[in-house]
C-alpha cells in the first residue's frame, strides 16, 4: 500500500517537474487580442431610435460592430452569427438592445445589444438585404431579400411570415415606411421598380409611372412631408415622387454618377444620398443635391440617429479598390469624424523580418500595406508599391530584402519596406499570389502565378517559367527540410529539389491546396485544402486526412511551425488549432477570435503568435509565461512566416 502511494507521488512530482521544464504549453485558454488595423468595408449601419449613443454596423465578411458612444469607438459583437457577411441591420424603436441582422445566409436576432445572436428559423433568406422596424411599434418589422424574401414580423423580429406574393418574384431589395401612416410600406425591387402597400403588407401594387429605371436599390420617405418619396437606382440615378409614389421624376442634378447605394433622411427633412463618388445632401430647399466633402468614396451605408437633426453616419469601402470605415457628423455636416475600433480589414499575408523579428508587414484589402515595428501591437499604414497587393515575404538570408506580390507582379524593397521598385520583368500578366525567397541562396525567388511557378535567380531582375510544375493557379509556396520546396496548386501538391527550377507532382492529393508546411516540429508534411488537413510521412508520396480533434471538412488556409511551443498551428475557416504531438491530436487554440476566419499566421519576436483574418484585421497572442529551456536557459523563438492562402476576391 505504502509502495503504491509513493509510486503515485513520485509520478505526480515528475509530471509537475516536466511541465515546468518543458517548452511553453499550448493552452486553449490563451486569449486573442485584436490589434488592428482599423477599417473594414461597411455594408450597413443602424441607429437606435431610443438611444442616440447606440449604433450598429455590419461589415462585409467581418460581422457586426457596435458603439455605445455614438460611433466614436466600436467593438466586435458577432457571437452566435453563422454568417459574417452582414447586409442589413435594424434596431427596435423602443429597445436599443433588440436588433435584427440580415446576412447572406438568413436573419439573426439579438436581445442583448449584440452580445449574442440567434438564428431566425422563419427568416432563412438566403440573403436578407434590408430590414426596417415600424417606427411606432416595437413589434412590427419587415424584411426583404433579392433571392425572393419579403416577410413581416409581429413579435419584434422573433418570427416571420411571408407577404407580397406578387412582389417576391421581382427580387425585393430595399424597404421604406411612411412614418405618419406606418401601414404604408414601400418595396424597391431589382427587376420591377417600386411596389406600395397601404395595409401593412397585405397587398402591394406597382408604382412605376415615370420611373425610367426599374432597378431600385434604395428608398426613403421625407419625414416632414411624407407624400414625398425618394428612390435610388443601381444605374439610373435618383428619382423623386411628391404624390406617394404615384408618379416619379428624375432628381439627379448635382450627383456625380448614376449609382445609388443608400438614402437616408434626418428629422429636418434633409435627404442624404450615397454612391461610389461620395455622399450628397439635398440643398436649396430640396431642389438639388450638393456633395458633402470629407474624403469617403465607395459609400454603401447611411443612417441618422435620433435628435434634431440627429447624427449622420456614413459607412464606406469596396474591395479591392478601397478600404472602409464609419464617419459621423453633427449639426450642419461640415465636420466629419472617423470612429476607431472597427477591425474588419481583410489580411491576406503576414511577413516577419528575420533580422528584426519585431518588424512585420501585413498585406490588407483595399490596396493597403501595413508595417508594425512592435510585434503587431500597432499597424500604421505605409505607401506600398502595389495598388492591389496580395502577399509579402522577407528574404531569410539578406537583411532588408522583402518582396511583395500582387496584381501587377512582384515588387522589391532593399530597405525593409520603406521604398520599393518593380521586380517583375518577364512575369506573365497574372496575379502573383505567394512569393518565396529560397533559403540559403542569393537572389533565387519563386512567384506563384495563375499559370504556374516562375523563378528568378537575380533577385527579380528577370523571371523564367519553371518546368514540370502546375499549369494553373499556385496558392502556396513553402520551403522545407533538406532543400525541399513545395507548391500548392489548384490540382494538388508539387515538390522541387533543385531550388525551384523543376517540379514533380507529389502524391495524388486533390486541390486547391491553400497551405503547405514541411514541419521540423512534427517531422512530417502538412497540406491544407478546402475540405480539410492532410499529412504525409513519406516525403509527399502519399497523403492521409488528419484526425484527432479537427472538425470534419474544415477549410485550411494557413500552417506554421512554433518550435518554442513545440507546436504546429493551423489557421482555418473557422478557427485556430494546434498540435503538440506531431499532428496525432489537435485542439482549438485560444479564446477571443471575434472573427474566426483565419487566412494567414506568423510568429514574431518573443514567440508572439499573430493571425490575419478574412475581414477581421490581426489577432495577437503573447506567451503568458517566459519560454524556458530545460536547465533554466531563456529561449527566444525564431521568427516564423506561415504559408497562407490568398482568397480569390482580389
Amino acid at each position: 500500500m505504502l509502495r503504491n502511494v509513493l509510486r503515485t507521488a513520485i509520478r505526480s512530482a515528475l509530471v509537475a517537474l516536466l511541465a515546468v521544464l518543458s517548452p511553453a504549453a499550448v493552452r486553449a485558454s490563451d486569449t486573442w487580442v485584436n490589434t488592428g488595423p482599423d477599417g473594414g468595408v461597411v455594408s450597413c449601419i443602424a441607429t437606435s431610435p431610443s438611444d442616440a449613443s447606440r449604433v450598429y454596423a455590419g461589415i462585409a465578411d467581418g460581422g457586426i460592430y457596435r458603439s455605445a458612444d455614438g460611433g466614436a469607438t466600436w467593438s466586435a459583437a458577432s457571437t452566435g452569427l453563422g454568417n459574417f457577411d452582414v447586409l442589413s441591420l435594424a434596431v427596435s424603436p423602443s429597445d436599443s438592445q433588440r436588433v435584427v441582422a440580415g446576412t447572406a445566409a438568413g436573419g439573426y436576432l439579438s436581445v442583448d445589444g449584440g452580445s449574442t445572436w440567434s438564428s431566425i428559423a422563419t427568416l432563412p433568406g438566403p440573403t436578407i438585404s434590408d430590414i426596417v422596424f415600424d417606427p411606432t411599434s416595437a413589434q412590427i418589422a419587415y424584411a426583404a431579400g433579392a433571392d425572393g424574401t419579403l416577410a413581416k414580423s409581429t413579435d419584434g423580429g422573433a418570427t416571420w411570415t411571408a407577404i407580397g406574393a406578387n412582389v417576391v418574384g421581382k427580387k425585393p431589395l430595399t424597404l421604406a415606411i411612411d412614418p405618419s401612416h406606418t401601414a404604408t410600406v414601400y418595396v424597391g425591387t431589382l427587376d420591377d421598380g417600386v411596389y406600395k402597400s397601404t395595409d401593412g403588407g397585405g397587398s402591394f401594387t406597382a408604382q412605376n409611372s415615370g420611373l425610367s429605371n426599374l432597378h431600385v436599390s434604395a428608398l426613403v420617405v421625407d419625414p416632414t412631408t411624407t407624400s414625398t418619396v425618394y428612390a435610388g437606382t443601381i444605374n439610373g440615378g435618383p428619382f423623386k415622387s411628391t404624390d406617394g409614389g404615384a408618379s416619379w421624376s428624375s432628381f439627379a442634378f448635382g450627383v456625380f454618377g448614376t449609382d445609388v447605394a443608400a438614402l437616408a433622411a434626418d428629422s429636418a427633412g434633409t435627404i442624404y444620398l450615397a454612391n461610389r463618388s461620395g455622399t450628397y445632401e439635398t440643398a436649396l430647399g430640396g431642389l438639388t443635391w450638393t456633395a458633402l466633402r470629407f474624403g469617403a468614396t465607395f459609400v454603401n451605408a447611411l443612417a441618422v440617429g435620433p435628435g434634431s437633426p440627429g447624427r449622420l453616419f456614413v459607412g464606406f469601402g469596396q474591395l479591392p479598390f478601397a478600404g472602409g470605415n464609419v464617419f459621423y457628423a453633427d449639426g450642419d455636416r461640415s465636420v466629419f469624424s472617423l470612429g476607431t475600433g472597427i477591425h474588419g480589414v481583410p489580411i491576406f499575408s503576414l511577413a516577419v523580418d528575420p533580422f528584426t523579428p519585431a518588424r512585420l508587414l501585413a498585406i490588407g484589402g483595399g490596396g493597403a500595406t501595413y508595417l508594425s515595428e512592435d510585434s503587431g501591437l500597432t499597424w500604421p499604414q505605409i505607401n506600398g508599391p502595389e495598388a492591389l497587393p496580395v502577399s509579402a515575404a522577407f528574404d531569410p538570408d539578406e537583411a532588408g530584402i522583402v518582396y511583395e506580390g500582387g496584381a501587377t507582379g512582384v515588387n522589391k524593397s532593399t530597405d525593409g519596406g520603406d521604398t520599393w521598385a518593380a521586380a517583375g520583368n518577364e512575369l506573365p500578366s497574372a496575379v502573383v499570389r505567394p512569393v518565396l525567397p529560397v533559403p540559403a541562396t542569393t537572389g533565387i525567388v519563386l512567384a506563384g502565378t495563375a499559370v504556374g511557378v516562375y523563378r528568378t535567380t537575380n533577385g527579380g531582375g528577370n523571371w523564367q517559367a519553371t518546368t514540370g510544375g502546375p499549369a494553373g493557379i499556385v496558392w502556396s509556396l513553402s520551403a522545407g527540410t533538406s532543400g525541399r520546396l513545395w507548391a500548392g496548386a489548384d490540382d494538388g501538391v508539387y515538390r522541387s529539389t533543385d531550388q525551384g527550377a523543376s517540379w514533380s507532382r507529389s502524391g495524388n492529393l486533390s486541390g486547391p491546396v491553400r497551405a503547405l508546411l514541411d514541419s521540423s516540429v512534427a517531422g512530417r508534411i502538412f497540406a491544407g485544402t478546402d475540405t480539410g488537413l492532410f499529412t504525409s510521412s513519406d516525403g509527399g508520396a502519399t497523403w492521409t486526412p488528419a484526425a484527432g480533434g479537427l472538425p470534419g471538412g474544415l477549410a485550411i488556409h494557413a500552417l506554421i511551425d512554433d518550435p518554442a511551443r513545440g507546436a504546429v498551428f493551423v489557421g482555418a475557416f473557422p478557427g485556430v488549432y494546434a498540435t503538440v504531438d506531431g499532428g496525432s491530436t489537435w485542439s482549438a487554440f485560444g479564446t477571443g477570435l471575434t472573427n474566426p476566419y483565419i487566412q494567414t499566421l506568423a510568429i514574431s519576436s518573443g514567440d508572439v503568435l499573430l493571425a490575419g483574418a478574412q475581414a477581421g484585421s490581426v489577432f495577437r497572442v503573447a506567451p503568458t509565461a517566459p519560454l524556458v529551456e530545460r536547465g533554466g536557459v531563456d529561449r527566444a523563438a525564431p521568427p516564423q512566416n506561415g504559408t497562407h492562402d490568398i482568397p480569390p476576391r482580389p
